[in-house]
């Protein structure tokens, strides 16, 4: 279900062969001026209220500017869960980045851009951290939270670009939690 509480907004990015694709997402404004942006990422389920909502309403209460990114509706895609290749996190990363770019534009005092993700989009989001990938996009996120994310890909020597939060699920039985630790090793090493 398509987060509640926001507005409907669309923003260019590109498909995984570089053609033009328009996405759509939820923008949800604070009261007065934005402190921040937000860009959430959905999780191999697509968008949901639960989530891209709870977080898109609770964090413009904070004053922030968030908006929740759904890269799977103009795919055609209801969502990934059984069968990945559909959409990658690579994708949804460019997505993010698209979402960044649409923000600065619509909101040109902000300096401090925040990309979260939760699982392939927490994926997507360390993807968005690390310069190896995408390298041809300069503006990237001052920090990046991914929340449970597969850390299924790395790169081998990473080129941080901005703080990262991981948060992991101790008993996490889909990909477990070594991989993660692994990236942030090289993450913070690097």
């Amino acid at each position: 279900a398509q987060p509640s509480g926001g507005s409907a907004v669309s923003f260019e990015t590109t498909d995984r062969h570089g053609a033009p694709l328009t996405l759509r997402g939820v923008l949800y404004g604070p009261q007065g001026a934005p402190k921040a942006a937000v860009v959430l990422l959905h999780s191999s389920g697509g968008w949901q209220d639960a989530r891209q909502g709870h977080y898109g309403r609770t964090f413009s209460a904070a004053g922030h500017v968030v908006l929740a990114v759904d890269s799977f509706g103009p795919r055609g895609i209801v969502g990934t869960t059984d069968d990945q290749s559909q959409a990658g996190s690579f994708e949804m990363a460019l997505d993010a980045l698209a979402a960044r770019r649409y923000l600065a534009g619509a909101f040109p005092q902000i300096d401090t851009f925040v990309v979260m993700g939760f699982s392939k989009g927490g994926l997507a989001t360390l993807f968005t951290a690390d310069r190896t990938f995408h390298p041809s996009e300069k503006e990237r996120f001052s920090a990046a939270i991914a929340l449970y994310p597969s850390c299924a890909f790395r790169a081998r020597a990473p080129k941080p670009v901005g703080r990262v939060f991981m948060r992991l699920a101790g008993r996490e039985d889909y990909s477990g939690v070594k991989p993660c630790e692994e990236w942030a090793a090289a993450y913070a090493a690097a």
